[in-house]
């Protein structure tokens, strides 16, 4: 009795498609922070981010940004002998609930992914049917490039504005991003602080009642 032997490949591709006005003109671009090129089809490899450092929100409010349609099942109910091949794991993780938090996107690409992509295509304005968590969003903000995103759902839809506003305005208060404003980094210095339920900005009065309650002390004495 023979063995078959083999090897599996899976390949996964996402495709920017660029169009212009004009007969397209593909100069050669070498990536910057990648191997590869812009005459060719590869760009990596890319070291996603962290799932603590991208976009999460509680389980109740990812099912409302995906809604049912969108949300893939997975797994099924195990047959006896799976069920007696599967050892006990010594500390089960805790059950999902509508508080817990996670990423709403597990294979957000990095920043610097699109800043390769805009300056090897030159890419004035983006088309966007998959925006996920706004990053491409973000970097169409720092290049002054015109972008419209095709989200999932209206909760998606403001869900991700909120995401994005406050994304920008802690870019604004980071004396290291080019979005960096110092008459806002002093305006929080001064009393206001970011709402992170929000994305706005709510001036806080402490500095102002301590001044008056400091008057009237002087005034009694």
């Amino acid at each position: 009795m023979g063995k078959a032997m083999g090897i599996a490949t899976v390949q996964l591709q996402e495709n920017l498609m660029v169009v212009g006005g004009a007969r397209p003109e593909c100069r050669k671009h070498s990536f910057q922070q990648f191997r590869g090129s812009s005459v060719g089809n590869f760009l990596g490899p890319i070291t996603l981010p962290s799932f603590d450092d991208v976009w999460q929100v509680n389980w109740a409010c990812k099912k409302d940004i995906y809604s049912a349609s969108n949300l893939i099942g997975v797994g099924g109910k195990l047959t006896c002998d799976a069920e007696d091949a599967i050892q006990e794991p010594e500390a089960r993780l805790k059950p999902r609930t509508a508080a817990t938090k996670e990423p709403v996107f597990y294979r957000t690409y990095p920043a610097v992914v699109y800043d390769d992509l805009f300056a090897a295509f030159e890419v004035s304005n983006v088309i966007d049917l998959t925006p996920g968590d706004g990053t491409l969003a973000m970097a169409c903000l720092r290049r002054d490039s015109m972008y419209v995103g095709f989200t999932f759902t209206q909760a998606h839809a403001e869900q991700l504005r909120k995401h994005i506003e406050k994304s920008i305005l802690k870019a604004m208060l980071d004396e290291q991003d080019e979005l960096y404003e110092p008459r806002l980094r002093a305006a929080v210095a001064g009393g206001a602080t970011i709402d992170d339920g929000e994305g706005g900005i709510r001036r806080r009065r402490r500095s102002r009642r301590r001044r008056r309650r400091r008057s009237q002390r002087r005034r009694r004495t």
